[in-house]
C-alpha cells in the first residue's frame, strides 16, 4: 500500500495532539487503499503525530483520520513507535510505501488518465459507427 503526503497540520488550539514544542509535527497522509478503523468503517487517511511527550519522551503515533485531520479512532495504528519523532519512519514501519507526490501532481496524473480513457472510448466509438474516414483525417493532423 502507498501513503501519499497530503498536508501538514498547522499548530493551533483545535489540534490537541500538538504541544508547544517547536519540534512537534502532525502530517496527514492519503492511503492508496482504505484501512478499517472500526468494524465496517474505513478511511483513506491517517494522521501521523510526532511529539516529545513530557513523561514518555519522543514518540510518533499513527491514527485513522479524516482528510481534515480530525481523528476517527484514538487507537494507535501499527507503525506507531516510541524513541523518535519521525513521521516518515512511522509510515515505513506501518509497511506502507511513502510516495513524495503533491496533491496537485496526483490530480494532474488522474486527469491525464481520464483524458486517455475518454480518447480511447471516442476512437472506439468512431470505429464502431463507421467513422474510419474521420479518424484517419483526425490522425493526419
Amino acid at each position: 500500500m502507498k501513503a501519499y503526503f497530503f498536508k501538514q497540520v498547522p499548530r493551533n488550539k483545535e489540534q490537541p495532539l500538538l504541544a508547544k514544542s517547536q519540534n512537534d509535527e502532525c502530517r496527514i497522509y492519503e492511503l492508496s487503499e482504505p484501512i478499517e478503523y472500526a468494524p465496517g468503517k474505513e478511511t483513506d487517511f491517517v494522521l501521523v503525530a510526532a511529539m516529545n511527550g513530557v513523561i514518555t519522551g519522543p514518540e510518533t503515533h499513527i491514527y485513522a483520520a479524516r482528510f481534515d485531520g480530525s481523528i476517527l479512532d484514538w487507537a494507535e495504528r501499527p507503525g506507531s513507535f516510541q524513541g523518535g519523532m519521525d513521521c516518515e519512519e512511522a509510515i515505513r514501519r506501518a509497511g506502507w510505501q511513502l510516495v513524495h507526490e503533491t496533491v496537485g501532481q496526483r490530480k494532474r496524473r488522474r486527469v491525464m488518465f481520464v483524458a486517455r480513457i475518454a480518447t480511447a472510448i471516442a476512437i472506439i466509438a468512431l470505429l464502431l459507427t463507421g467513422g474510419v474516414a474521420v479518424l484517419i483525417h483526425f490522425l493526419k493532423r
